[in-house]
């Protein structure tokens, strides 16, 4: 009997060690945190008083797959400023994986007048004053959570919407698109660069450097205001 007992003590402390060992390999091995990806865009763009839906977040961890995201922090769409959501997931080892979400709250959309004008030079020099038979439309600017700027009445061209794009606080790019737009209306090529000053003021500047190509090319820098 004696035998038999001190052989199946034997065998449960044998599989106490094997778990035990077991667990603490994984433990030992399991350094790794997880990876929190972040839903739709990293950095966003908010119009004042529109409301805020986020994307979320997902999270992967390498051996325990895939994870629960807790997420930190709030956007106030009528609070003009500067917003951070935290995504965080953690791992049954208790490694811990984070991501951000950056949302700006801003006040740009509306209607852009009093445009001056710097035509046909490259480079750019200062600004001038439009001729008022030439630029005298305004710009009617609106857009999305991407940083997509829409310009309706963009180079005094109505009939089409230019689009640009914001890539940080101040900076716009204007991608190389085409545009069936103007009067004539005809297809006219766009690119170029140009800054957004004074966000969130009374009279916030758009300044935009671009080319025009229809059946004239055009080189043009045009600082517009809000209203």
């Amino acid at each position: 009997m004696k035998k038999y007992i001190s052989f199946a003590a034997l065998m449960v402390f044998g599989v106490s060690v094997l778990v035990y060992s077991g667990c603490k390999k994984k433990d030992k091995l399991d350094s790794v945190n997880p990876v929190v990806t972040v839903l739709g865009l990293p950095t966003c763009y908010l119009q004042k008083g529109r409301p805020y839906v986020d994307a979320e977040a997902t999270a992967l961890d390498d051996q325990d797959g895939t994870l629960k995201v807790t997420s930190s922090g709030t956007v106030n769409p009528s609070v003009i400023g500067t917003y951070t959501i935290t995504y965080t997931a953690k791992d049954f080892t208790g490694n811990t994986g984070t991501a951000t979400r950056t949302v700006y709250v801003v006040d740009v959309e509306g209607t852009y007048g009093n445009p001056t004008l710097a035509l046909n030079i490259k480079p750019f020099p200062t600004i001038l004053t439009a001729d008022s038979t030439y630029f005298t439309d305004d710009l009617f600017l609106s857009w999305d959570m991407g940083g997509q700027l829409n310009y309706s009445g963009f180079g005094n061209n109505m009939g089409g919407a230019v689009a640009s794009y914001l890539t940080s606080g101040t900076t716009l790019v204007v991608p190389e698109q085409t545009v069936n737009c103007g009067n004539p209306a005809m297809d006219r090529k766009f690119t170029g660069t140009g800054t957004i000053s004074n966000v969130n003021a009374p009279h916030t500047k758009i300044t935009i450097n671009y080319t025009e190509v229809s059946d004239i090319t055009y080189h043009c820098r045009v600082i517009y205001t809000k209203d």
